[in-house]
C-alpha cells in the first residue's frame, strides 16, 4: 500500500481527486479534467508520466483557491462552517455533533474532530458523511462568496510560488548529486503530494532546510 495521499497507480482514487479539485481551478484545467473524465468513462488507458503532469497542472491551478477556503474555514469562519454542516448532515449526526459542541464549547468543527471524544462518539460512517458534507459546502461557499475570499487566494499564490521555487531548486541539486539523486526525487515525491495534493500548508523554512542540506553536500562532494 502506497503511503502517498495521492497514488496516481489507483486511477479511481486519482480521477475522484480532479473531480474534487476541478471547481477551484482555472477554466482550462476545469477543461483538461472534463476530457480526462471522459476518456476515463470510456476505459482509456493513461500513460502514467502524462496523467501525472496533467493532474499536477490541474492542481497548481487550484491550490491558491483550496488554500484560501482552508484558511477560512480553519480560522475566522470556522464557526460557520460548524453551522453550516450541522444543517447539512443526517439529523442523528447533526444531534451527536452538537452535543460534542455544547460540552467541549469548541465552536469550531476541525477542533471537535481533532478531540479525543469526538473520536468515541463518532462512527466511520458519521466521519464519512461529515467530510463528504464538507467538500460541497466549501465548495459551494467559493461559488457563491468567493470574492471574499481574494485577499487569501493571493496569499496562497505567493505562498504556492515559494514551494514551486523550492521544489525546483531541489531538483536541480539532485542532477547535481548522483549519489543522492534517488533520495531527493523520494522526498521530492513526498513534498508534493502533501502540498500540492493533500494541500498541507508546509512552512518554507521545512524546504529551506532541505535545500541548505543538499547544497552542503554539494559543497563537500565538489571538494573531494
Amino acid at each position: 500500500m502506497s503511503d502517498l495521499y495521492l497514488d496516481f497507480k489507483n486511477l479511481p482514487t486519482v480521477i475522484d481527486f480532479i473531480s474534487e479539485i476541478q471547481d477551484y481551478a482555472g477554466d482550462a484545467e476545469r477543461a483538461t479534467v472534463s476530457s480526462l473524465l471522459r476518456e476515463y468513462e470510456q476505459g482509456k488507458k493513461f500513460h502514467l508520466p502524462e496523467l501525472v503532469e496533467a493532474v499536477k497542472h490541474i492542481a497548481v491551478s487550484a491550490w491558491p483557491t483550496r488554500y484560501a477556503v482552508s484558511r477560512f474555514f480553519e480560522e475566522e469562519g470556522s464557526g460557520e462552517e460548524l453551522e453550516r454542516v450541522l444543517a447539512s448532515v443526517r439529523p442523528s449526526t447533526a444531534h451527536i455533533l452538537k452535543r460534542l459542541d455544547d460540552y467541549l464549547e469548541l465552536h469550531a468543527l476541525d477542533a471537535l474532530l481533532k478531540h479525543e471524544d469526538a473520536e468515541m462518539a463518532l462512527k466511520d460512517e458519521d466521519c464519512f458523511e461529515i467530510a463528504e458534507v464538507r467538500k460541497q459546502l466549501r465548495i459551494e461557499y467559493w461559488k457563491t462568496k468567493g470574492q471574499t475570499l481574494a485577499p487569501l487566494v493571493k496569499e496562497g499564490k505567493t505562498l504556492l510560488s515559494g514551494y514551486l521555487k523550492r521544489l525546483d531548486t531541489l531538483r536541480e541539486l539532485a542532477v547535481d548529486l548522483p549519489d543522492s539523486i534517488d533520495e531527493i526525487y523520494s522526498k521530492l515525491t513526498h513534498y508534493e503530494d502533501r502540498i500540492l495534493y493533500e494541500g498541507e500548508h508546509l512552512p518554507l523554512e521545512v524546504l529551506d532546510e532541505e535545500i541548505k542540506y543538499y547544497v552542503e553536500q554539494k559543497e563537500i562532494s565538489s571538494v573531494e
